[in-house]
């Protein structure tokens, strides 16, 4: 896929009535003259899909409550306390990135899930209490629908990648 559209391809729009291509800033639709209004599409404009919409807005969730509960444990500051802020902060950049199509998040939602599922499966192993307030099974299960979801060939097309 071409990563950036020809100049003549983000000028060309479609008319929501009949189809027809029209150029870029037309009030009125050269072919079956309706008044444009603000919903005319770009020509090679993708849409976000749903399960990509649902899994940044979870993964955003995620990172603030793994920010949170890293500063709420920072008098006794662990070595997991600093992965669940780092994920954290990967977490809310991942889902950034995929609310906003960056074709860099494809690459950090694997990496994420990847480490959710190191951190989840050690959490599960460990008998450490500060563990287990940050990690359990749940990551395990998140990364596999993370893993399902963002291969997908509409999520692919949307970040840009093949």
């Amino acid at each position: 896929m071409n990563e950036s559209l020809s100049e003549s391809d983000e000028e060309t729009r479609i008319c929501p009535h009949c189809g027809s291509k029209l150029a870029y800033g037309v009030s009125f639709c050269p072919s079956c003259g309706k008044q444009i209004a603000g919903d005319v599409h770009s020509a090679g404009a993708v849409k976000r899909p749903l399960s990509l919409t649902i899994i940044a807005a979870i993964w955003f969730f995620i990172g603030v409550i793994y920010i949170l509960n890293s500063i709420s444990v920072l008098t006794a500051a662990t070595v997991w306390t600093y992965l669940t802020f780092a994920l954290g902060v990967l977490s809310g950049g991942t889902a950034f990135g995929l609310w906003t199509g960056k074709r860099w998040s494809y690459n950090c939602a694997f990496i994420a899930a990847v480490l959710y599922i190191i951190l989840g499966t050690l959490s599960v192993t460990s008998s450490s209490q500060t563990f287990h307030v940050s990690f359990n099974f749940l990551p395990l299960l998140w990364a596999v629908v993370v893993f399902y979801y963002v291969r997908k060939p509409d999520a692919k097309k949307y970040l840009g990648v093949q």
